[in-house]
């Protein structure tokens, strides 16, 4: 194993700062009082709750703005920004593919799992995961798929990038 860089024992160095800030931290909280420690809880408690409100009425007007735009991603230099519409199926229009003959028994025994009986009554279900790639049989398979669809909700997904050397 080859000796740390200069960067590399930055970064060490800033994880034991760390640590022993926490632990400073922990040596001031542990000489207060318990009703202190629940007041001050409370109010951590409160005021994450309020940015948790505020962080979703972001969330919502970047949603609502993307839409508007018909983006689905945004550019920005701390964060991937992207809207995701998942679809909602409708698994009773998915019926029809059971009569095509262009799909292989192998193919349809994963894809489809026809009601029964355990000890309690068990309903058909589809397995999406093997219905999509199903479109590759294009034509009437395709359209029976694409129909069982209904845009979802819009979901917006934030992540922080991970850029070198950079603290956000």
């Amino acid at each position: 194993m080859s000796e740390p860089n200069a960067k590399e024992l930055e970064t060490i160095q800033e994880d034991v700062d760390v640590e022993d800030a926490i632990r400073e931290q922990v040596a001031k909280l542990e000489t207060l009082p318990d009703y202190e420690l629940v007041r001050q809880w409370g109010s951590l408690a409160d005021v994450i709750a309020d940015i948790a409100q505020q962080q979703g009425l972001v969330e919502m007007v970047l949603t609502r703005k993307m839409i508007a735009d018909e983006a689905t991603v945004l550019a920005h230099a701390t964060h991937d920004v992207e809207l995701e519409r998942p679809p909602i199926w409708d698994r009773t229009a998915l019926k029809p593919l059971l009569e095509m003959d262009q799909i292989t028994k192998e193919e349809l025994d994963k894809a489809y799992a026809p009601a029964g009986e355990k000890t309690i009554p068990v309903e058909e279900s589809w397995n999406l995961s093997y219905v999509k790639p199903l479109m590759k049989y294009g034509g009437e398979v395709k359209a029976i798929i694409e129909g069982a669809q209904s845009p979802g909700a819009p979901r917006l997904k934030i992540k922080k990038k991970k850029v070198r050397g950079i603290k956000t």
